[in-house]
């Protein structure tokens, strides 16, 4: 949450990670009402503050807070991003990276959907260069 709105005055980029921890048998949408509210609350001194910044949105469910970042910020759409299937892919790069043993910048993969349990690899789409001595 914002503790002093002020403070993101002259900002270019705002990472936005409010959130109410979950529990470990809470699915993720079962926190989404109490982390809307963070959010909203964070989104409306954003706004107000650095209309002109870049919002990335990293609070989950990462497809609903950056939809509430949105519209409680009053930001262009282009100014407000929500990165949980980046987040997944980076990591899925890494994981292939490490399996077949080549540096992860030769893997070029991409996670796609929402975030969480339905989102898909594209594996169609996978690429691993291969680099021998």
């Amino acid at each position: 949450m914002v503790q002093n709105p002020k403070e993101l005055r002259g900002s270019d980029i705002i990472v936005l990670i409010s959130f109410i921890p979950r529990k470990a048998d809470q699915i993720k949408l079962g926190i989404a009402l109490a982390n809307a509210k963070i959010v909203r609350y964070s989104a409306e001194q954003i706004g107000r503050m650095t209309p002109d910044s870049i919002v990335l949105v990293v609070t989950n469910s990462v497809d609903i807070m950056t939809t509430v970042a949105l519209k409680y910020s009053g930001m262009m759409p282009h100014r407000v991003f929500g990165l949980g299937t980046h987040l997944d892919s980076m990591r899925l790069k890494t994981c292939l990276a490490e399996f077949f043993s080549v540096p992860v910048s030769e893997v070029h993969t991409r996670i796609i959907g929402e975030h969480g349990d339905t989102m898909v690899p594209l594996w169609s789409a996978t690429t691993i260069r291969w680099c021998s001595d």
